[in-house]
This record gives structure tokens, sequence and C-alpha cells, in this order.
């Protein structure tokens, strides 16, 4: 687990950047996360009972939420946990995070084409371990 409260400016600078950049294909995105996710975990599938349409701008609207309150993490974490709490209601497990990075890492190097690099990778992935933290913390 990463320090919950800690990343990097310049972690926090690339990760706006380059969501600011995916925003715009928010739908395609968010469709390359799931189809990737459910590629990788089938078990989940059943977990999402909605239309997916919905479930993939939900997933961009928190996601935008947690990009612009990276330097309020403080503030943003108890949004974060009862996140969390609804996940686990879903019936969520801390495994599913990994396979959830995964998915997420790949529909961003997806939409990001050129704009993707190692240093990007490691910026979402200390965001995405941060907020992943704090939601398994409740």
């Amino acid at each position: 687990m990463t320090n919950t409260l800690s990343i990097t400016p310049y972690h926090k600078r690339l990760v706006r950047a380059t969501f600011w950049m995916v925003e715009p294909k928010a739908d395609e995105a968010a469709r390359s996360f799931y189809n990737k996710l459910f590629e990788i975990s089938p078990e989940l599938r059943p977990l999402f009972k909605g239309d997916m349409k919905d479930q993939g701008r939900k997933m961009i609207e928190m996601l935008a939420t947690v990009v612009r309150g990276l330097n309020t993490l403080d503030v943003l974490a108890p949004l974060v946990r009862n996140m969390g709490r609804r996940h686990i209601s879903y019936g969520v497990k801390s495994e599913h995070y990994h396979m959830a990075a995964a998915a997420l890492l790949y529909s961003l190097k997806e939409e990001l084409k050129e704009n993707w690099n190692e240093e990007v990778e490691a910026a979402w992935l200390e965001v995405y371990e941060t907020i992943s933290d704090i939601m398994q913390s409740a």
C-alpha cells in the first residue's frame, strides 16, 4: 500500500494533463475499460447490473472528481471512502482492485496512444494505488 495522502506533484501534473486529453473521448475510454476488465475477469460481469453506458459515465465522472481533487486528497478522502463502502456492498473484493488497475491502465494507454509512456503509467499507477488504498480503508 502507498502512503495514502502522498502523490508527487509531478505525477499529479501528468495525471491531470493526460486525463484532460482522454476526457473528450470518455465514452470510448469507459467502454475500453469495461471490455478489458471483463476480458481479464469475466466473473466480475455479474456485479454490473445497470446500463453499462451509464456506468461508464459515472466512472469517468468519478475519475474527473479524483483528478480535480488531487491537491486536496484530505478533502476528497471521505468521498472516496464512501465509494469504497458502496463497492463492498456490490460484492467488490480487494483482489478486484488489481484487475481494475490493469483495465484502467490499458484503456488510458489505448486512448492516449503516443502520449502514453513509462512516466505517465507510473503517475497513473501512483494515483490509482493511492485512491484504491483509501477506498479499501473503508
